[in-house]
This record gives C-alpha cells, structure tokens and sequence, in this order.
C-alpha cells in the first residue's frame, strides 16, 4: 500500500492517522530536483508530487547485488519496438546499413548524385544528405571555426560556407527518385523547420536528427508532430540530455524512435567507440549507429 495517500489528480498526501500496521512502507522510489530538494527539506511535497503505481513484475525492490542481476533480465528482456522505414522493417534484427552523403557533394547536384550511385553500389540501404537554409542557421558575418579554416574553408564566414555546400530546393525531389530508383531509402536531416517541410512535402520515411540539434528540444518536437519516425543522433550527449531528447519526441506524438550512438569523431577511433553505450541506451531508454575507422 502506498506510505502516502493520492488524490483524484494523482498526486500525493500524507495518510490520515492509522494504527500500526495499517500503512506499509512498499518499496517507493522518489524523483525530484536539487532545488526543490533544498527549498522543502523533503522528497514529497503534499498536494503537488505526483505517484505513479508501477505494476508488479515491471520493477524489482534492490537490496542485494541479485535483485541487480533480476533487474537487469528484466529490462533485457524488454521488446523493442520494431517500425517501417520505407520498405525496410528496422529492429526486427537486421542490419540497417546507412550511407552518410552529407554535404560531400559541395553543393553540386551532379556529385550528389554520384554520391547515391557509390552507395547503391557499396550495397548500402539508405542514402542521407543534410537539407538547410544557410540563412535560418547562420548569421551574417559570423566567423568562421579554426578547424574549418585549418581544413581549407576559403569562405568569408559561416553563412557563405553554408551557402556553397547547399543544394537548390528544387534539386531534392530529383535526387529523392534516383535513389529510390537505385533501390536505396531517401533520408535527409533537416536543420530549420522550413527545410523540415520541404522534406514532408518529398514524404520521406522518416526524419533525422543531427547530434547538434540533440539539445533543441522544441525542435524536435515540432519534428515529431508531423508524425514521421524520428532518428536521433547522440554525439556529444550525456543521458540527461538523450532522455530529454527522448521526452520530447514523445511530447510530439510517440512517433516512432531509433537513438543512433555517435562518438562525435569523424572517423571515430575503435578504442573510442564505446559500444556498450548502445546497449545502456537500449535498456535504459530504448537503436543506433557508430561511424568508424574500418579495422
């Protein structure tokens, strides 16, 4: 029995005075933040904590190093939740293997297009680009990064290097068929809302999302509303923050989700791969990816 009383809104109030025995003490876990913590001196505020009655055989009471080992099996055995993307069934337990394309055609149509080919015939099953406004994400005149200029970016700053790696809007539905056409799924990480809509209006299977937009949440969530499955790269991230990402797909529809692992390091190092996170991920949160050097 709850050691609280609830309300009919669910949240939680002191019990009224009862005998010994009558209120049991049954296992309840708090969650709450270091501000509140400090301000109220208590894990319970009455009348505003809210608690959620956890069915039997989805949680586990530790007190011993075995009730980790029984909660453990328990989320391992946990179903992931398999979803269409195109033609193609993803987490059902084949590997879907995704070309990055990028901006590596420098914003030349032809190349992109080579570039789809090289996927096709490296026997890839998706092809992705990136699709952007350079006006929506830069400011003018905002300079650009030392590597970048280290890498030879002739550019007088973000925006006109943004500018010449763009591709035309007009160009994306060509680019979309040939894929399609060479037996590849389409996919493009849209950066800005309006690049968002040119992309649903193509009716891609679903959007992804750049690790740099990990921390945008109202972003994400306004992906999410438009009711495509939603791919989320992690890089840079620590679970915090991918939880908060995860909660703000599910703000926007519980559409469907994949959380890519992503070092962050272009090619990533084998010893930094740090596979397991995929796995923590998994249990914890919910699919994924790693870019790396080839052995």
């Amino acid at each position: 029995a709850w050691h609280h009383g609830t309300a009919a809104d669910g949240t939680l109030n002191p019990p009224p005075a009862a005998g010994p025995g009558d209120v049991l003490l049954a296992g309840a876990f708090y969650v709450t933040g270091t501000a509140e913590l400090r301000a109220g001196g208590r894990f319970v505020e009455p009348g505003r904590t809210l608690g959620h009655a956890i069915a039997a055989g989805t949680a586990v009471d530790v007190d011993e190093a075995i009730d980790l080992a029984v909660a453990e099996a328990l989320l391992a055995a946990r179903p992931t939740r398999p979803f269409r993307l195109g033609d193609r069934e993803i987490g059902a337990g084949a590997v879907f293997v995704i070309a990055e394309g990028g901006v590596n055609h420098n914003g030349e149509v032809a190349l992109a297009m080579r570039l789809v080919d090289a996927a096709a015939e490296a026997g890839a099953d998706a092809v992705k680009f990136q699709t952007f406004d350079p006006a929506a994400l830069a400011a003018a005149g905002a300079p650009t990064a030392g590597y970048q200029r280290r890498a030879g970016v002739e550019a007088a700053d973000q925006r006109e290097m943004l500018e010449r790696l763009a591709l035309p809007a007009s160009a994306w539905r060509e680019l979309q068929a040939h894929a399609q056409d060479r037996g590849l799924v389409f996919l493009s990480t849209p950066f800005d809302d309006g690049s968002a809509e040119l992309l649903d209006r193509l009716d891609v299977p679903a959007f992804k999302v750049g690790s740099g937009e990990l921390t945008n949440t109202p972003f994400i969530t306004r992906l999410a509303r438009r009711g495509r499955p939603m791919l989320v790269s992690t890089g840079m991230a620590d679970m915090v923050e991918v939880a908060a990402a995860v909660d703000a797909v599910r703000a926007g529809g519980d559409v469907p989700l994949a959380l890519f692992h992503c070092v962050s390091s272009y090619p990533a190092s084998p010893a930094d791969a740090n596979l397991r996170a995929m796995e923590t991920m998994r249990l914890s949160l919910i699919h994924i990816s790693e870019p790396t050097r080839p052995y």
